[in-house]
């Protein structure tokens, strides 16, 4: 008797830690979901690291708890109780998007958007060509052909945003999208029949989101970093997994970086049709294109803040030489996020030289994508790879050699962008000036001096700043600054050389910018009164003998500094640079 007394007190006390177990893993259910949901709304960098860290002590718990219910409930040997079988949340209905080959612009409401891991709030995409390759690629090879794809670009090309598009307008499948992070842990969406469910999840469960049944389904995994992150790479296997064994009903889609996949094996790919297909960045031309459609201009106004233009060219012109290629610099972030952005990618180069150097390779690890644009050259074969923007060459000429620096643009012409070559003379000049010195020679070839920096000041022209050495060489971080590219003053001298900077064989003479520095100058030191000004074209030394000044403005602007009205012309001088 006292034994049977003893296993009916035992299992007394089961049940009691059985329902203390439930009653806390129903808590912490409620406690995950409350942070899901933050995770999916909060935009904060540094409030989501904190909630990721949050979630996954909570998932650990969970199934902490969980384990231990199983234990208790074989001990007992009782069925098991109902616990959640599913992360997803409850299901909410979206309006179904309809896509048709011959739309420019397609919305991607916020219902879609949220908890994808992307952009939030409504989304007015562009349907550039690379929109519509994409698209195609992934109804024809993909859903079709039932090979697995991979999509690879640079940032900002929208490859994701075109994926996530393609799955709102899927509607003959189901789909989960999971979009995975080196900072976050995997955003999911699943879509189907009208409905949308999210959920945010630790690796560890990435079996517990794969769809059992046999019906059709597309999977698409965003922002994969294969081979280059563990974490990553477990999901993939048990996507890959997962697809493999159902390959007449089940679709998989990868989307990332160019270096995600790192060096592949032909016959394998083969074997296990799996394709490839490349997105571009975004052209000069593209842009003007998108701007030509009201609403779309409407909806990406507040961020083209880079001049106080009004026209839609001149306001693309602008964000241009900060955005560059990349879409997401140019109509997702402000000039002043995109600038952050730059110096903080590159804060994080670990090799300039490789940085420089990625020519037409595709999978290196070492290249920081954000600060790279990549266009196909002619034969659409190879992949050419060149700063992401005037600006991002400016930072990266700082602490390249000129050879770097030409290894960087060496196949600009390829291209096809001729603002792309107005940026890396500049670059090239900047990086000589501060790596060796820049021999300095007149029209007939004497070498005259050679000009050099220790540092290099970049400033806004807006507001010239007070200068705490002696000399200095200056770059304005301007867009468009008319007139010069480089200032050097002589304090104790009492002397300032501007200097434009320019591969043209002609070029305008704006006098008034020059003017307006040597005004703002003079405000902001007090020190330097009455100063002998220069202003110098610098052009390649080749181009030196033949180079000519075409229209001219802004006559009398410079007159108290000893110009001539009338003659200014004739006081600019021209000087050769080797190699620009």
């Amino acid at each position: 008797m006292a034994g049977h007394a003893c296993s009916f007190l035992q299992m007394i006390d089961l049940k009691q830690e059985l329902t203390q177990i439930k009653q806390e893993i129903k808590q912490k259910e409620t406690d995950i979901d409350a942070i899901e949901d933050q995770l999916i709304d909060e935009e904060d960098i540094k409030r989501k690291q904190k909630l990721s860290v949050k979630l996954n002590r909570l998932q650990q718990r969970l199934k902490d708890l969980n384990h231990r219910y199983d234990k208790i409930v074989d001990a007992a040997k009782e069925p098991a109780a109902k616990r959640r079988k599913t992360l997803w949340s409850n299901a909410v209905s979206v309006t179904p998007i309809n896509y048709d080959t011959d739309s420019t612009l397609l919305r991607i409401p916020s219902d879609y958007l949220k908890g994808s891991g992307l952009h939030q709030g409504d989304l007015l995409m562009y349907c550039r060509q690379g929109f519509q390759d994409q698209m195609r690629f992934m109804q024809e090879t993909v859903i079709r052909d039932s090979h697995i794809g991979w999509v690879l670009g640079p940032p900002g090309a929208g490859k994701s945003t075109t994926a996530l598009a393609f799955a709102a307008t899927l509607h003959q499948w189901p789909v989960t999208w999971i979009h995975l992070s080196t900072l976050y842990p995997p955003y999911c969406i699943r879509i189907q029949n009208g409905q949308k469910q999210t959920c945010v999840i630790n690796y560890a469960s990435i079996d517990d989101i794969l769809p059992e049944d046999l019906e059709e389904h597309l999977l698409i995994i965003d922002g994969c970093l294969q081979n280059s992150n563990q974490s990553h790479q477990n999901v993939l296997n048990a996507c890959n997994t997962w697809v493999a064994n159902n390959r007449d009903q089940r679709r998989l889609l990868c989307v990332s970086s160019l270096a995600a996949r790192g060096k592949t094996k032909l016959h394998e790919e083969r074997e296990f049709k799996i394709t490839t297909h490349y997105v571009y960045s975004w052209t000069l031309e593209e842009y003007y294109a998108a701007m030509e459609h009201r609403e779309f201009c409407d909806a990406v106004r507040e961020n083209l803040d880079a001049s106080q233009a009004e026209s839609p060219k001149e306001m693309i012109d602008a964000k241009y030489f900060y955005a560059g290629g990349s879409s997401r610099y140019m109509f997702d972030s402000s000039t002043e996020q995109v600038k952050e952005l730059i110096e903080e990618a590159v804060g994080s180069i670990a090799s300039f030289e490789r940085q420089a150097n990625p020519g037409y390779s595709t999978s290196s690890s070492d290249v920081v994508h954000r600060l790279v644009s990549i266009y196909p050259l002619e034969d659409r074969k190879r992949l050419f790879w060149t700063a992401v923007s005037a600006y991002a060459a400016s930072r990266l000429a700082a602490s390249l050699t000129p050879a770097a620096v030409r290894n960087l643009y060496r196949s600009i012409d390829l291209i096809g962008n001729p603002s792309i070559a107005g940026w890396f003379t500049e670059a090239l000049f900047f990086s000589g000036l501060q790596h060796g010195g820049l021999k300095v020679y007149d029209k007939e070839g004497n070498q005259k001096a050679t000009w050099a920096a220790e540092s290099l000041l970049r400033f806004d022209p807006k507001s010239v700043p007070t200068l705490e050495t002696t000399e200095q060489w200056m770059q304005p971080s301007i867009w468009n600054q008319g007139g010069y590219d480089a200032v050097y003053v002589d304090k104790s001298n009492k002397s300032i050389l501007l200097v434009q900077v320019t591969r043209a064989e002609t070029h305008s003479f704006l006098i008034q910018h020059f003017a307006n520095f040597v005004n703002g100058l003079l405000t902001s030191n007090k020190d330097m009164k009455k100063p002998s000004v220069r202003i110098a074209f610098a052009v390649d030394r080749t181009k030196a003998r033949n180079f000519k000044i075409s229209t001219v403005s802004g006559q009398g602007s410079l007159k108290k500094y000893g110009w001539r009205e009338g003659k200014e012309k004739d006081m600019v001088e021209i000087l050769g640079v080797d190699g620009l």
